[in-house]
């Protein structure tokens, strides 16, 4: 066999060059429309083959690379297989959290409801505590006014002229004032 067909597996069987001989570079594998032959001579020239070992050898790269796609299906029914197995996992774990974070939603749930039971206990003992110094200070103002009360009418029965001379100072004040 003395020729060899540049197809579509071109570039598979580039590759398999490219990697098997490293001294080829892209130029020398770049195939220009009307110029295959002249560039698989110049290949064969390079490597060193002769025509029926060089064809012969690009015929079973190409073949190889034909029988690829069945290796690559293999490849990416594997990869779905371990994707499917990744995805269920992943379905796991995510359930796994989620019962988790419902757990300790649950939990922070329990405990801000005794924290705010212990503030509201705290808060109606403050309350108590608060209106009932606020009775006793009451009752205390409540007998200091008395208390005035008694000794402003004890002044005025002991001193009726003193008395009646003030409140009618305090009368033209307060007269003077609301004048203005």
């Amino acid at each position: 066999m003395n020729s060899y067909s540049i197809d579509s597996a071109w570039n598979q069987v580039k590759g398999k060059l490219r990697q098997r001989y490293g001294q080829l570079t892209d130029d020398d594998l770049q195939f220009a429309e009307g110029k295959g032959e002249e560039m698989l001579g110049r290949v064969q020239r390079k490597l060193g083959l002769g025509a029926e070992a060089f064809h012969s050898m690009l015929n079973d790269m190409r073949d190889s690379a034909s029988s690829a796609p069945d290796d690559a299906n293999g490849a990416v029914g594997a990869a779905k297989e371990k994707l499917a197995a990744a995805k269920s996992k992943a379905t796991e774990v995510a359930g796994n959290v989620k019962d988790k974070a419902v757990e300790v939603a649950g939990t922070v749930k329990e405990k801000a409801g005794e924290v705010a039971t212990a503030v509201r206990e705290k808060v109606s003992a403050f309350t108590d505590d608060l209106r009932e110094q606020a009775g006793e200070s009451y009752e205390q103002a409540r007998e200091r006014a008395k208390t005035l009360h008694g000794d402003a009418e004890e002044y005025v029965r002991q001193k009726p002229r003193e008395s009646l001379l003030v409140a009618l100072a305090a009368g033209f004040v307060v007269g003077l004032l609301l004048r203005r």
